[in-house]
């Protein structure tokens, strides 16, 4: 992710059929109000660390997408003078998506009115799967009166064909685990604050993780026959877009290529009837 001559992870898209590739994942939201640690999960995601003060925040830079000039805000919190966003978004209202992984962060995204991308490792881990998932925010929602927005996820991808290459992408996907996403969450009981204790566990997880332990709960991993039945699953869950993740563990650039052009040759037609409800 880091070589910014390798083609980005992308986005497979339930409703639409299309594969995108992601380089938009690195549109920020304004980085002085809103943390960006979690933009590797998409465009404009919230951190979740202090709720209310998210809140605030959240509240803030919609405002401030939504104006036509500049504005000006003084609060207990922030405090600023003819400030404007440039370039306007697009989209009006801008779709804005909170990533979790956990239940406070499924409240914010319930009470903001925003839409929803979640792991399945730690949909797994915290509340059985993506359908608890999906149904812990359809019901937040309806308890503070808003219309379920979007909900992703997303998926490590490897194709296999035999065993020593399945071998091959379970080692790759260890190592992407032990090299950049331990190193990356805070699992140290001493240091890590307070809403960010659950992490705790996935790093303890994630340090034993054997080659088996890698299920559908985290990795699109072997045939496309196997790739379409457990998006199947996703689809019902209700999910409606999932964001792939191709390049991890060292893999080569061409191999990440192919395997995305074979994701759309192989994988993504057994969704035709999702994007010819979504042309009509």
């Amino acid at each position: 992710m880091r070589n910014s001559g390798q083609w980005r992870p992308g986005k497979f898209d339930f409703r639409g059929g299309r594969w995108r590739a992601s380089r938009d994942r690195y549109r920020l939201s304004p980085t002085s109000l809103l943390a960006a640690d979690h933009a590797r999960f998409g465009p404009y995601l919230l951190q979740v660390t202090r709720s209310l003060e998210r809140d605030r925040a959240e509240g803030l830079v919609r405002k401030l997408w939504a104006a036509e000039d500049r504005i000006s805000h003084h609060g207990k919190h922030y405090s600023f003078d003819d400030v404007r966003i440039t370039p306007k978004p697009v989209q009006q209202p801008l779709p804005t998506y909170v990533g979790s992984f956990s239940k406070p962060s499924i409240e914010l995204a319930a009470r903001l009115g925003c839409g929803l991308i979640v792991a399945p490792f730690a949909a797994a881990m915290s509340f059985g799967g993506l359908k608890q998932v999906a149904d812990l925010y359809n019901e937040t929602c309806a308890r503070h009166g808003k219309t379920p927005g979007r909900m992703m996820c997303s998926y490590f991808l490897h194709f296999a064909d035999d065993k020593a290459t399945e071998d091959a992408a379970r080692a790759r996907q260890i190592r992407y685990y032990k090299e950049c996403v331990i190193p990356a969450f805070p699992g140290d009981p001493k240091t890590a604050p307070p809403s960010y204790r659950y992490f705790i566990d996935i790093v303890d997880r994630l340090q034993k993780v054997k080659p088996e332990d890698l299920t559908e709960n985290s990795v699109l991993l072997g045939s496309p026959a196997r790739m379409i039945e457990t998006l199947k699953k996703v689809e019902a869950a209700g999910i409606a877009e999932v964001i792939l993740y191709v390049n991890v563990g060292l893999k080569p650039h061409s191999q990440v290529k192919d395997e995305m052009s074979r994701f759309m040759a192989e994988v993504a037609p057994a969704f035709a009837g999702a994007r010819k409800e979504a042309a009509e």
